[in-house]
């Protein structure tokens, strides 16, 4: 299952009712302590436009083939890697800047 190759505090994305075409959010894996064997992990997730934080937990990999033949399933939502990581922009300085 893809729950190994993560681990606490690992950055992830979380995809709301496990669907791909509403746009990720954050999140960052908070449990469960020891491996689950259906590869459900808990986190932490980065609302968009919200001053709090949402827990979700048992939330399963987005490309797991449960999720298509349990639909409740998605509820929690699904999870996925971080594929590419994107540096914060850093803002230009003004010309004739001297250092």
């Amino acid at each position: 299952m893809t729950q190994r190759n993560t681990m606490i505090g690992h950055t992830v994305l979380w995809h709301p009712e496990a669907d791909r075409d509403v746009g990720p959010r954050p999140a960052l894996v908070t449990g469960p302590e020891f491996a689950h064997p259906d590869g459900l992990l808990h986190m932490t997730v980065f609302r968009e436009h919200a001053t709090s934080l949402a827990t979700q937990r048992n939330v399963r990999h987005i490309d797991d083939p449960v999720l298509e033949t349990h639909p409740r399933m998605k509820i929690p939502g699904g999870w996925d890697f971080v594929k590419k990581r994107k540096p914060l922009a850093q803002k230009p300085e003004p010309a004739g800047a001297k250092h």
